[in-house]
């Protein structure tokens, strides 16, 4: 038999702690079982998030990034629907990990058009070649001022 040309092929068994999440009412005993099954998952997010290094954040935020990714699809993981766990997961985590990748500023996440420049600056991605100007309200315009 060949070897895995892939080191992920030891992805945990948790199919059994997923339906009993799914059993169990909202409660301690249902966030130790999540907990769990994070811990599991954890190296597979790992792997994940270091395919998004050398794009200007730290390895330490981008496996932050991903666990918080890991985290969310624990908890909307629905093992009722016959998808594999990890189907489910890695387009969450990789989802999150390539959006914090693209859109950073700083610690936050940026509006639409921003990016972050090798300064570490924020800049618009367009610049307009004059200021906005809105029109006055309406307990400053004089009686004359249509509008």
């Amino acid at each position: 038999m060949r070897p895995s040309r892939h080191p992920h092929d030891d992805a945990p068994d948790t199919a059994a702690a997923f339906r009993r999440i799914a059993r169990l009412p909202k409660g301690p005993e249902q966030d130790e079982l999540r907990r769990q099954v994070v811990t599991a998952w954890l190296p597979m997010a790992d792997r994940l998030a270091v395919q998004f290094r050398n794009r200007g954040e730290s390895t330490e935020d981008l496996h932050q990034v991903a666990a918080l990714g890991l985290v969310k699809a624990v908890h909307r993981y629905d093992p009722d629907r016959g998808t594999a766990f990890a189907g489910f997961a890695v387009p969450t985590v990789v989802g999150r990990s390539s959006a914090t990748s693209a859109t950073t500023c700083g610690a936050s996440m940026c509006p639409a058009g921003c990016r972050t420049c090798a300064t570490g600056s924020a800049a618009p991605a367009t610049s307009w070649p004059r200021a906005p100007t809105a029109p006055a309200p309406p307990s400053v315009r004089s009686p004359s001022t249509p509008g």
